[in-house]
């Protein structure tokens, strides 16, 4: 069995797609077994996302206690798409802890 080149795996996996092989068909024309092609085609894929630096993302937020006079409720949406809505007589400490909670991911 013969080490795997990315650039020689992309070119099969772009002809299997382009020429509709099954992976058993691709292993026999390629010579290399199906978890290996298997293996590869997820590498590339994950390869070609787009990378986004979590500091690229990353929006200060201040968490302050609203006077009493305001009647609308507090939103706030974070990057990664969490949204959170409170009274605004929440306490905010509290709202600091969740939204604390929501970045570490808990």
């Amino acid at each position: 069995m013969r080490r795997a080149d990315p650039k020689e795996m992309s070119r099969w996996l772009k002809r299997r797609k382009r020429e509709r092989w099954t992976w058993a068909q691709l292993s026999g024309w390629s010579g290399h077994p199906i978890w290996k092609l298997r293996y590869w085609q997820r590498r590339l894929d994950r390869s070609n996302l787009p990378h986004v630096r979590p500091a690229e993302a990353f929006v200060a937020v201040e968490v302050v206690t609203a006077p009493s006079s305001v009647g609308a409720p507090i939103e706030v949406a974070t990057p990664a798409g969490f949204r959170v809505q409170v009274p605004p007589d929440f306490d905010a400490e509290h709202l600091r802890r969740v939204l604390d909670c929501l970045e570490r991911r808990c």
